[in-house]
């Protein structure tokens, strides 16, 4: 697979060739925060069954809160990230 590098160059002055390909760097990029994301979530679900002795209210409800906006983040990553240049 070619590489897309660009020549980059500063008013008059030859910058150089870029040394990674930037399509691939978001793509790079998407998948951790998304993974992250798929982690965070993991996390909450086992708090989750735990039992009542071991979780008091503030935990509960930020699991609450983690479960609604994990997916907002995760479509605006998405969007943004694969959306076409």
């Amino acid at each position: 697979m070619e590489q897309n590098k660009e020549n980059f160059s500063l008013d008059d002055q030859n910058v150089g060739v870029s040394s990674f390909n930037m399509t691939e760097a978001k793509i790079t990029l998407a998948k951790w925060i998304l993974a992250s994301f798929f982690v965070l979530v993991l996390i909450a679900f086992i708090t989750t069954l735990l039992p009542d002795c071991w979780v008091n209210p503030h935990s509960s409800k930020f699991v609450e809160s983690i479960f609604q906006s994990i997916v907002p983040m995760a479509s605006m990553v998405i969007g943004y990230y694969f959306a076409k240049d």
